[in-house]
């Protein structure tokens, strides 16, 4: 099959349409001409060939078009479809190799039953968000062998572009439009996969086998684009606030653990205090006011103060010189 694209339009010639008789046949036809001639001219006398040279030529011009459309030759990947004038479409197809048919009364046409690939150019399809994009889909497929002649009876040789195009274009933009624009590139596979699902459903009846789908490329609109970039980008600039944020309260909590910390700290240090204290006390037959002032005593110098500040009441101050 061979797809000529002109402009806008696009123009398929299927060569299948035309059997593997189109390579090979016309070499013998072309054999059977030289025959003719090497018949007609064997024996030749001037310009004029001998008595028997019509007979000899005529003979194997009958020989020639009575066997040589009876020869079919099936290709590689190939299944041919029988059709006859009495009966119409044969059920059954001739496997590769050479087959004979009965000459114009039976006719083959050869279906391919190899991996082909259907690419569909471009889909228009709108996101479950209404956004609009242009998805690019590959389909492998290959005709079921023994269904090959049913697929050639009720659809034709152009199946292509009768059944696979069509059930292509319809369930992409069904599955795309089930999908969230911004989810598209995480759900591609998903999507390809639902695609796959749903036309080997399709197409499973006329015989015509989905071997995997891809979704090759995905184009969508430029405003949608940009608007995705904005977002992220804002994202991105909410998260860093929002690290910053963390970063400032995880410092003010380590301060205050901090500052805990050091007044627990002294806590421990002022109770430590407080029992070494008491112990010693103890240990001297003083209570722990005794103690302290026996300390201050051993401190004393021995001078006295010199000068009251205040009333000479009990909360006076005296100063030593």
């Amino acid at each position: 099959m061979i797809r000529v694209v002109t402009g806008k339009e696009t123009y398929v010639i299927n060569l299948d349409a035309f059997g593997f008789e189109v390579l090979i046949q016309p070499a013998l036809y072309v054999f059977a001409l030289i025959a003719v001639l090497y018949a007609l001219l064997k024996g030749k006398k001037g310009w004029r060939p001998e008595s028997g040279a019509w007979r000899r030529a005529g003979l194997t011009l009958l020989v020639a078009a009575v066997i040589l459309p009876a020869i079919v030759i099936t290709p590689p990947g190939h299944r041919a479809a029988i059709f006859t004038l009495t009966a119409g479409v044969s059920d059954t197809e001739r496997n590769e190799g050479l087959s004979f048919v009965i000459p114009y009364a039976q006719t083959a046409r050869m279906v391919n039953v190899r991996t082909q690939v259907y690419r569909n150019g471009e889909v228009f399809a709108q996101s479950s968000d209404l956004q609009e994009i242009t998805v690019h889909v590959a389909v492998n497929y290959h005709v079921e062998p023994d269904q090959a002649a049913e697929l050639y009876q009720t659809i034709g040789l152009g199946y292509e572009d009768t059944i696979v195009g069509p059930a292509v274009l319809q369930l992409t933009k069904q599955e795309v439009g089930l999908v969230l624009a911004v989810d598209f590139a995480q759900n591609r596979e998903p999507l390809a996969r639902a695609v796959e699902i749903a036309l080997t459903a399709q197409l499973v009846p006329y015989g015509v086998v989905v071997e995997f789908v891809n979704i090759e490329d995905a184009v969508f609109d430029p405003d949608f684009i940009r608007a995705v970039k904005n977002k992220v980008i804002a994202d991105e600039e909410a998260a860093r606030e929002q690290r910053l944020i963390a970063a400032e309260r995880a410092k003010k909590a380590q301060t205050i653990l901090r500052a805990e910390g050091e007044e627990q700290r002294r806590l421990i240090e002022a109770r430590g205090e407080r029992q070494a204290i008491d112990e010693i006390a103890a240990a001297l037959g003083f209570t722990a006011d005794e103690y302290l002032e026996w300390l201050l005593i051993g401190q004393w110098s021995g001078n006295l103060p010199t000068t009251l500040i205040g009333d000479a009441g009990e909360f006076g101050v005296l100063l030593t010189p």
